[in-house]
């Protein structure tokens, strides 16, 4: 339920900061420098980083290759501040890593009872990810199939970057940095899964897409699939060297993002998104080597 960030922005930036900086070790102490190095790469990444956006994905005809996907945005003229009762208080409790684990199970075995990977819970557009004035525009995302030179299968795309890969008018340095991010995608995949095992029939549910007219987000999840905005990741990319630590790391973080928003559907960029999300990193840092 990925809206941009607005004021939890400070805290993704955080999160990725200590996953980078930090050792992945048990029982490691940090130090004064420690904390100056996280503080400012934190920082820079804030500065660097693209926000989320929350969209939705459709079915146009039934048809599993013309999913879309479309910017769902709230009136301003319709926002209500509300001020929570002491009952709403009481249910945002912190959820322990276990309760993750148990929602990620029910998910899966419910996906798998469908004969579906469509996961997630209910209430999404309900859900308050963030303010409106946050979000950015768009594109509608159609599945494409790509040859190997962007690394094969398919990629939802916008038409514009759809008829581009059809006239072969995307340079070899773009299909290259494709092809090296998505790369980097797969192994941050297989990081979170060999972390958190639970999580494996929900990261059948990320997918590359590209949307070639905004680099302001780089990633969204619309309840049903999570998709991560390649376009975005451009800039991070050198073509010239392999994929980076620095990439895969961030691109765990946006994932596990994501992945907190399909555990807690209703939370937005709420006190339970953040513990669930920061459950997931600590579970990835715990068991990385």
């Amino acid at each position: 339920n990925s809206k941009f960030e607005g004021i939890t922005e400070n805290y993704s930036s955080l999160i990725q900061s200590i996953v980078e900086i930090l050792p992945a070790r048990k029982g490691y102490e940090c130090n004064l420098e420690d904390v100056l190095k996280v503080v400012t790469r934190a920082s820079q990444i804030k500065k660097d980083a693209s926000n989320f956006l929350h969209c939705k994905i459709s079915d146009d005809d039934d048809d599993d290759d013309d999913r879309i996907a479309q910017v769902k945005s709230v009136p301003k003229s319709t926002q209500v501040k509300t001020v929570p009762t002491s009952a709403q208080v009481a249910k945002t409790v912190p959820t322990s890593y276990a309760d993750l684990v148990g929602k990620m199970e029910t998910i899966s075995d419910q996906a798998r009872k469908r004969g579906s990977k469509l996961v997630g819970g209910m209430g999404f557009e309900a859900g308050n990810a963030g303010n409106d004035e946050h979000i950015r525009p768009s594109s509608k995302l159609v599945k494409f199939h790509v040859d190997q030179s962007y690394g094969g299968g398919s990629i939802l795309c916008d038409q514009t970057t759809v008829d581009d890969i059809r006239n072969h008018s995307l340079s070899s340095t773009k299909r290259s940095k494709i092809r090296i991010i998505r790369n980097a995608m797969d192994e941050a995949c297989n990081i979170i899964r060999r972390s958190i095992p639970s999580s494996t029939e929900l990261l059948k549910v990320v997918f590359a897409g590209y949307d070639g007219n905004n680099d302001e987000y780089e990633a969204f999840c619309d309840g049903s699939q999570i998709v991560v905005n390649l376009f975005a990741y451009l800039p991070k990319v050198d073509e010239n060297e392999p994929v980076s630590h620095t990439l895969v790391m961030d691109l765990v973080t946006t994932i596990t993002h994501e992945v907190a928003h399909l555990l807690e559907p209703n939370a937005g960029h709420g006190p339970i998104w953040r513990d669930a999300h920061m459950k997931l990193i600590i579970q990835v840092m715990q068991n990385l080597k």
